[in-house]
């Protein structure tokens, strides 16, 4: 993270800028932080902050709460990612409620932690073993999201992206969620790069998994 001068400086052009015009909001992107980085950021003037690496949904999620507080006192509530997402559980679930998700798995573990991660906020979950599987009943019902996992036999999760992004030809857009053990330099970029449109890493954590899944449906009905 940058030293609080530094952030300082960032902010000075804008508070005097605010003091003649209505006030901005001002967002923090940062590689690292510590405990206690909201509380002095907040101080410095900072509306909130988000910790890389970030993807588009998550970003456009908080610019969305920005607007939600743009009439607000000055006492409003400062943002970060983990606030947003507990303020938000019960409509997050609610916006799940009658969404269809195929969660493709090789593993049978992952399968079951995925299935009670999802069964009490989705309407209805599909398996399939592999990604030929996951084309497949990708093209014979309509989903609101795939989740796949990135090594499976017979098809791997990126060969199966490609195949449902050429079928799609930019018409109707499915949101696809990576999962992979590999949390390597990199591996986020491919997966954006092939029409992915959020990346999870395994061990599978619920918080993680479900707000990828509900990022990714509130920008799918944006577009």
């Amino acid at each position: 993270m940058i030293g609080l001068e530094a952030c300082k400086k960032l902010l000075q052009p804008l508070n005097n800028h605010a003091k003649k015009q209505q006030r901005c909001r001002s967002l923090l992107l940062a590689t690292a932080m510590h405990r206690g980085s909201g509380e002095e950021l907040k101080a410095i003037g900072f509306d909130g902050y988000l910790q890389r690496p970030v993807f588009k949904p998550q970003l456009q999620h908080m610019i969305e709460a920005f607007s939600d507080q743009i009439n607000t006192s000055p006492s409003r509530r400062f943002l970060y990612a983990s606030s947003l997402e507990t303020a938000n559980k019960t409509s997050i679930s609610l916006a799940m409620k009658n969404t269809r998700i195929l969660l493709a798995e090789d593993n049978s573990v992952n399968q079951m932690v995925g299935q009670k991660i999802l069964n009490n906020l989705v309407a209805e979950i599909d398996m399939a073993c592999n990604g030929q599987e996951a084309v497949r009943m990708w093209s014979k019902f309509s989903y609101d999201a795939i989740i796949l996992d990135c090594h499976m036999p017979i098809m791997d999760s990126y060969q199966a992206t490609k195949n449902i992004r050429q079928i799609e030809n930019h018409q109707h857009h499915t949101p696809i969620i990576a999962l992979t053990a590999n949390a390597l330099s990199g591996e986020r970029e491919i997966c954006l790069q092939i029409g992915m449109d959020d990346y999870v890493t395994k061990p599978i954590h619920a918080e993680t998994l479900v707000t990828a899944i509900n990022h990714c449906l509130q920008s799918n009905r944006l577009h």
